[in-house]
């Protein structure tokens, strides 16, 4: 009744019809005319209904174990196991899309120039800079960054006894990160691009170390955060950390480059008697980091 009600109107706009079941052999075989060209769905009553091409159809299932490579290929989806794809690529078209070209492969920006790589077709090309300002050797040491810590961290949650309350995917940590460092690691927070190179990295590690803790390292139990501060500690010797509390306890000043207590960000408690019990918010070291944290997400729309 739906294709045939959508079939019958006469207007411009896209309807869509999301499928969001269990993909059954029956029926979907049935949906292969209805998916090639000659998009007609037929009814085992024996009716025909031709679809407009304003007529759009988006399946959402969990797997594809009983469709067919024909229904497959009509439907135009590409499948690949997230094991066996891995992070990589994901962060490579981020630092693409954001920061500039980049070629794991290519060590120096001659050596990308050497190969004549193509321009990476991206649609929506964003960058944060210009490619002179956030130049090839920083692209490369942000990449360096995560490969250096992502999969030994991985390793740590899924197999040495860090523990989640929700469970994560490798892929959606990794995606979390990359949004925190979007919002740290431009202009709008503090990476100015008249600074001088050696600036520009002590900034991209110290900005990368306080998005790694806040985002792949916000993901398990409290009882966690000792382990986590001692890989953060062993893996970054070279960084000056505050040593009255754990890496959870300072957040990434942009002006000084160094690591602050939450405590300077804190607020005076004021106290209001017109404000109801539950609702009074007394200012704590938790309730300003993730506030702190929350509040640069949304201002980039994360």
């Amino acid at each position: 009744m739906i294709m045939r009600d959508l079939s019958m109107r006469d207007t411009p706009d896209a309807n869509w019809v999301v499928f969001d079941g269990p993909v059954d052999a029956m029926w979907i075989e049935n949906m292969n005319t209805v998916l090639d060209d000659n998009m007609m769905l037929c009814l085992a009553n024996g009716q025909r209904i031709k679809l407009r091409h304003q007529m759009k159809m988006l399946f959402e299932v969990q797997d594809l174990a009983v469709a067919s490579p024909a229904t497959v290929s009509r439907c135009g989806m590409v499948y690949l196991i997230s094991s066996d794809l891995g992070w990589k690529p994901y962060v490579v078209t981020w630092i693409n899309k954001f920061y500039g070209p980049f070629d794991p492969l290519c060590l120096t920006l001659a050596d990308y120039q050497a190969k004549n790589l193509e321009e990476p077709a991206f649609t929506s090309r964003q960058l944060l800079f210009s490619q002179e300002d956030f130049d090839y050797e920083l692209r490369m040491n942000l990449f360096n960054l995560f490969d250096t810590t992502v999969d030994p961290f991985l390793e740590l949650i899924r197999s040495k006894g860090l523990k989640e309350p929700i469970k994560t995917t490798d892929l959606q940590l990794v995606v979390s990160l990359c949004n925190l460092l979007e919002s740290l690691v431009n202009t709008k927070y503090g990476l100015r691009i008249d600074m001088k190179q050696a600036e520009k990295q002590r900034y991209l590690n110290y900005a990368f170390i306080f998005g790694f803790i806040w985002s792949m390292g916000a993901s398990v139990y409290d009882q966690s955060h000792q382990k986590v501060d001692l890989f953060i500690k062993k893996t970054f010797q070279s960084i000056i950390f505050p040593s009255n509390d754990d890496v959870y306890g300072f957040y990434f000043d942009e002006k000084s480059l160094n690591y602050l207590p939450w405590s300077d960000l804190m607020t005076d408690y004021e106290f209001k008697k017109e404000i109801p019990y539950f609702q009074m918010m007394v200012p704590t070291a938790d309730t300003t980091s993730n506030s702190f944290v929350i509040r640069q997400l949304l201002i980039n729309r994360k």
